[in-house]
């Protein structure tokens, strides 16, 4: 996916790279009853590496489950390090990968990380006006 902060207010613009702008989907802050704060939990981190590792026992063959490990990793060092715009192009790269698998576990891990890019862009986003103050 990819989130573009070009639009009016708060809304964005979540986008399946992979398929263009034909699935976009338009999305308020208040349409949302979920609370997503800025990530500094590493709870998210810890059940993506959970189902990680069941995906990779599952799938030894698989190394998009390898690709996708390594670039979660490289997120949660992105936050830890303060580099939120490399964790999101980190996590948006997960997420590609985890879109070509059609299994119960990969969407699992999948909806982590979105939940983690949409945390990571709204917190990136109030990072980005409160310098503009």
């Amino acid at each position: 996916y990819e989130m573009l902060r070009s639009l009016v207010g708060s809304e964005m613009c979540i986008r399946d790279s992979n398929a263009g702008i034909n699935r976009s989907l338009m999305v308020k802050d208040s349409d949302f009853s979920l609370e997503l704060g800025p990530v500094k939990d590493i709870l998210p981190f810890v059940e993506a590496d959970e189902l990680l590792q069941l995906l990779q026992a599952q799938y030894p063959k698989d190394k998009s489950y390898s690709f996708a490990d390594k670039k979660i990793r490289a997120a949660e060092s992105g936050i830890a390090k303060g580099k939120i715009d490399n964790a999101i192009k980190s996590l948006l790269l997960a997420a590609d990968e985890l879109a070509e698998k059609d299994n119960d576990l990969a969407t699992s891990l999948r909806l982590i990380v979105d939940q983690l890019l949409y945390q990571l862009q709204r917190q990136s986003s109030s990072i980005s006006l409160s310098n503009e103050d």
